[in-house]
């Protein structure tokens, strides 16, 4: 039997330990946005955002890379329509050493992705802008800056900690739902072992760890059915309208290992574009869209999404979740 790790938690009790910053920065800019750590060998995935493109009309550069071959290329939707166009080679194409894009910007204001990146990893690999050019709405050209992404590979065989998928609780009351996380360990000298959560949106980019203030850990030091096991993160709430806010908010979650030297080692695996570099940033409702992805002709599934965010949120949510659930069960 699976084993499974409950930890109940008022999420307001993690929020409370974060403060939100507002940065005054101006400055146009682009940034690559990747996971901080990859197998050798598994898939990773790179963000290309803008940033601060207020006065930005358009954007062009090269993203270098090294020890990765590119699998897959996805342009932001918003961009083809501010492009005009219907054929995304017009905007970026790959060269086979670099992945060349050109954009224009559209009425887009502070941040927003511009493309994402699939390479499968042959060797340490390492990401780099080059060429980036801005310019604003008389073409002239404008001063930016750029951020590179350079992950740390880790070998294959030293992948002994796990993070396979992000699932939810089978409810369709908001209010009892939680994100369930299903780890393996293969190591031999475990002493401890669980999987840590914090809302992605608080982590600001850093390494969610056991040392991440705040953060809420389900762990046990019972090793039976080690290799396989389910972490459940419930929210527990009691007001309908937090409840179904929560479903939307991204929860970040690593799963980890003590070993009797008193080391401390956690996932690195990437499954998904939602489980990369062995950290998974997956909300209940991302999971629950999924699940209903392949329904065709459900007028009140349609409606549920359409109002997803809108007035009628609770419902539409909870309807989604109903959705999701018996979608799920009949499989």
């Amino acid at each position: 039997m699976k084993k499974i790790i409950a930890f109940v938690l008022t999420v307001a009790m993690v929020l409370s330990v974060c403060v939100f910053s507002v940065s005054a920065e101006t400055t146009p800019a682009i940034v690559l946005e990747g996971a901080k750590k990859v197998v050798v060998g598994d898939d990773y995935t790179v963000s290309v955002r803008i940033n601060n493109a207020d006065a930005v009309a358009g954007v062009q550069g090269e993203l270098v890379y090294e020890g990765a071959t590119v699998s897959e290329i996805v342009v932001n939707p918003q961009v083809t329509a501010w492009n005009n166009t219907e054929d995304d080679d017009t905007i970026v194409y790959d060269d086979k050493n670099s992945v060349n894009f050109a954009t224009l910007i559209g009425d887009l204001t502070g941040t927003r992705l511009l493309i994402k990146v699939t390479f499968k990893t042959t060797a340490d690999p390492k990401f780099t802008l080059e060429n980036v050019k801005f310019a604003d709405d008389n073409a002239a050209a404008l001063t930016g800056t750029s951020a590179n992404l350079d992950p740390v590979a880790v070998a294959t065989e030293a992948g002994v900690a796990k993070l396979n998928k992000v699932g939810m609780l089978d409810e369709s009351d908001g209010c009892k739902q939680g994100v369930v996380v299903n780890g393996s360990i293969t190591a031999e000298d475990v002493t401890e072992f669980g999987v840590i959560y914090y809302p992605t949106q608080l982590l600001g980019g850093e390494a969610l760890t056991l040392d991440t203030k705040g953060s809420v850990v389900a762990y046990t030091t019972d090793l039976t059915d080690i290799k396989d096991f389910d972490a459940t993160l419930k929210f527990a709430y009691a007001d309908d309208a937090k409840a179904a806010k929560m479903l939307g908010v991204k929860i970040s979650a690593v799963v980890y290992y003590k070993d009797a030297k008193g080391g401390t080692h956690y996932s690195a695996n990437s499954v998904d574009k939602y489980i990369q570099g062995g950290v998974a940033s997956k909300a209940v409702l991302n999971v629950a869209l999924d699940k209903v992805a392949h329904i065709t002709g459900d007028a009140e599934l349609e409606a549920a999404i359409a109002g997803i965010n809108g007035d009628d949120m609770v419902n539409c949510r909870n309807t989604i979740l109903a959705k999701a659930i018996a979608a799920a069960n009949a499989q």
